[in-house]
């Protein structure tokens, strides 16, 4: 019998590799714990390799000239339970069941392992910004992991409140995968994020409406329209030069502030009007002709 090999671990093994071991097989192969024809050999087994191995001495003889140099010292195994005994401080292999110092290891050590947690079903919906300015109700669709490699399709009813937060994530409890024996049906988790728009861009509670001008516009003004995201169309009048980072803000335009507490909405964002000015790429006569037109006009 190879000790080593018996506890399954290496000749340069450590004391607490050794010891880990040996508690492992004790609790496992213990007569009072199972009826095993072979409980009785192995559990004596396990205790004289344990006993060789946690003995610097008794290792020292093993390992320089094996089973020889263990009866060249005459030294005989320990009685298994004596070594138990020793190692837990009860011969019971059950005394975690009773108030005593060793209650706490027993109970670590011979208790079944925790079912494995079932995984969160993770889901991303993304909607329109519609949505977050008026608030709306989607189905966002998942796939679910049941029981004996089955799955399942789960509609999840996901309400959208004006205001909600980009990247909003919105729990359905026991909706998540269940293929785990013995462990509770995780959640699914549905992710809301904004669809990009083609007129604003979302920032928080606010909105970005970006309005296109030629360079004559951007020095001598112009009127144009902004469309507003409930239909309404507000008439806009340029009348400052468009330098480089200039905006208008319209207040109580932007996107509803929802007050998680309340449920309610407490009030609006901004809607920020940005211009892009079309530069020309060359000098032309035209361009010129068109400032210079523009400026006498002014006078």
């Amino acid at each position: 019998m190879n000790p080593y090999n018996l506890l399954g671990i290496t000749s340069n093994a450590t004391r607490q590799e050794i010891n880990a071991a040996y508690r492992k097989f004790a609790i496992k192969y213990h007569p009072d714990r199972t009826t095993a024809d072979e409980a009785p050999r192995l559990f004596a087994e396990y205790s004289e390799a344990y006993e060789i191995l946690s003995d610097p001495k008794l290792r020292a003889a093993y390992d320089q000239f094996g089973h020889k140099g263990l009866q060249d010292i005459q030294w005989k195994p320990t009685d298994p339970a004596e070594v138990f005994f020793q190692f837990f401080g009860s011969n019971n292999p059950y005394d975690y069941l009773l108030p005593s110092r060793n209650a706490t290891e027993f109970a670590r050590l011979t208790k079944p392992n925790p079912p494995i947690p079932n995984e969160p079903l993770e889901v991303e919906l993304s909607a329109p910004l519609s949505d977050f300015v008026f608030g709306h109700t989607r189905m966002a669709t998942g796939v679910r992991r049941l029981l004996g490699g089955k799955t399942e399709e789960v509609q999840l009813a996901c309400r959208i409140h004006p205001g909600m937060a980009d990247g909003t994530r919105i729990v359905f409890p026991k909706l998540g995968h269940a293929d785990q024996e013995g462990s509770e049906p995780a959640d699914a988790i549905v992710t809301v994020t904004t669809q990009p728009h083609l007129l604003y861009a979302r920032f928080g509670s606010d909105l970005v409406y970006t309005q296109n001008i030629t360079l004559v516009d951007a020095l001598i003004g112009r009127k144009f329209k902004v469309p507003l995201m409930d239909g309404r169309v507000l008439p806009m009048h340029l009348t400052d030069i468009a330098a480089p980072g200039y905006k208008i803000c319209i207040n109580g335009e932007g996107v509803p502030i929802w007050d998680d507490v309340h449920n309610e909405i407490v009030g609006k964002g901004n809607l920020y009007i940005e211009f892009s000015v079309d530069w020309p790429i060359n000098r032309s006569d035209e361009i010129w002709n068109q400032l210079v037109a523009a400026f006498q006009n002014k006078q």
